[in-house]
């Protein structure tokens, strides 16, 4: 089930500023992040990792109703993902990151669609990194760092 409320002030001027700048203002997330994976990872228990990240974080899964005077937010249900992958060129950081900008290329409708976007970066048929690109009317610096904090837990095998 959906939850509806007015945006806050922080998405309000995210929103406006989008509306500025017009499509090239949208055409792509504000943040990149390339989570390092331990050795023998499997697919199902990373995307198990990225669906408790969707159910803790209603940013990642709210999309913008901006036809309203006064803009609404809708925080959808929580997901049930199942990530793609994307062939690495190495297992660096660098080429996880240069994975996360394609991310970049298509706009995020976040009229429809959530402000995320997620796939497990692999090389060689191994899992390296989970590679996402966030909006940045979902997240912000410090709301990055706590997503790395919480996937570093999560793969610690907290609850």
């Amino acid at each position: 089930m959906s939850s509806v409320a007015p945006v806050t002030f922080g998405q309000l001027s995210v929103l406006r500023s989008t509306d500025f700048t017009g499509p090239q203002g949208e055409s792509g997330p504000d943040m990149t992040l390339a989570f390092p994976l331990p050795d023998g990872m499997d697919f199902e228990r990373i995307n198990s990792i990225w669906n408790e990240i969707l159910r803790l974080n209603e940013s990642l899964r709210t999309v913008y109703d901006r036809r309203p005077a006064k803009p609404l937010q809708i925080v959808q249900p929580v997901p049930d993902v199942k990530l793609g992958f994307v062939e690495l060129s190495d297992d660096s950081s660098e080429a996880a990151l240069e994975a996360a900008a394609e991310f970049t290329q298509e706009p995020f409708r976040i009229d429809i669609e959530h402000p995320c976007r997620a796939v497990i970066g692999i090389h060689k048929g191994t899992p390296r990194f989970l590679i996402s690109a966030l909006h940045h009317v979902a997240v912000d610096h410090a709301a990055c760092v706590l997503l790395e904090n919480q996937f570093n837990a999560l793969v610690a095998g907290a609850e």
